[in-house]
């Protein structure tokens, strides 16, 4: 081995270690010192609280409607600005890039006055239309570079044998889409699972809140020796992603491995 390589393999080591750290000290965390048996009822403590159910099953909901909108809405415009090599149409995908770097506290805000004033405050499916647009610019920038990054003799040449749009799209584009797909649904569920400041202003209803909410009045309202506690809620915060990560990246393999044989 080179001592490039060797240095290189190191580095990544070095900074693998350091990223499991946290996750090593949280694991360690919901095993309270002293009883052997704090593993479970940590976890069991946060399992069996109905709020804590409801929580997850809302921010799944909502983060999953969120996602697969924004990914739906966001593909379609990449397919069409893909099709246009203009400059107008180059323009639109910088200024889509800049819209994507806006931080999301600087567009909740004065949406919160104008849906107040509409009264349309407190409002599930407002919130998940707020999430879904809030990923949309980032979204359509990375699919409309893979798509231009497509060769364009594969539409031709399905357009020459007869195929239609129909038989184009999930058939031969979708395909060789589902890398940068699956990716970006991660992305973005990731980024409405973990959102804490939409979901704060715009939801008031208990009951409606997500994980997210939960486990800040969680940590709001526990007390100093519930570190145990707290560290098992964060690990079960965990599971969604690292869950939903697992199954596309299983169901994408199988994508590859039809897409080959049909091929």
């Amino acid at each position: 081995m080179k001592a490039s390589s060797f240095f290189a393999c190191l580095l990544l080591a070095l900074v693998s270690v350091l990223f499991m750290l946290p996750v090593a000290a949280l694991a360690a965390a919901t095993v309270s010192t002293g009883a052997g048996i704090s593993f479970i009822r940590n976890f069991s403590d946060v399992i069996t609280k109905a709020r804590t159910m409801q929580a997850f099953a809302s921010g799944l909901s909502m983060s999953s409607a969120a996602s697969a909108l924004s990914i739906f809405l966001s593909t379609a415009a990449a397919t069409a600005l893909s099709r246009r090599s203009d400059v107008a149409s180059r323009s639109l995908i910088s200024f889509i890039l800049l819209l994507g770097g806006l931080p999301f506290s600087t567009l909740v805000i004065p949406l919160y006055f104008a849906l107040f004033t509409l009264r349309l405050t407190d409002s599930v499916p407002v919130t998940v239309l707020f999430l879904a647009a809030a990923n949309i610019p980032a979204n359509v920038w990375i699919i409309e570079r893979t798509l231009s990054e497509l060769p364009r003799e594969a539409e031709e040449t399905a357009r020459l044998d007869g195929a239609s749009m129909k038989d184009f799209l999930p058939r031969i584009l979708l395909p060789q889409l589902a890398p940068v797909l699956t990716g970006s649904f991660i992305t973005t569920f990731i980024n409405c699972w973990g959102n804490f400041i939409v979901p704060f202003i715009l939801l008031s209803s208990s009951h409606k809140m997500p994980a997210a909410l939960a486990f800040f009045q969680a940590y709001s309202g526990a007390e100093s020796g519930a570190t145990g506690y707290l560290a098992a809620y964060a690990a079960l915060y965990y599971l969604p992603v690292i869950a939903l990560y697992l199954m596309l990246r299983l169901g994408m393999s199988r994508i590859f491995v039809l897409h080959r044989l049909k091929t």
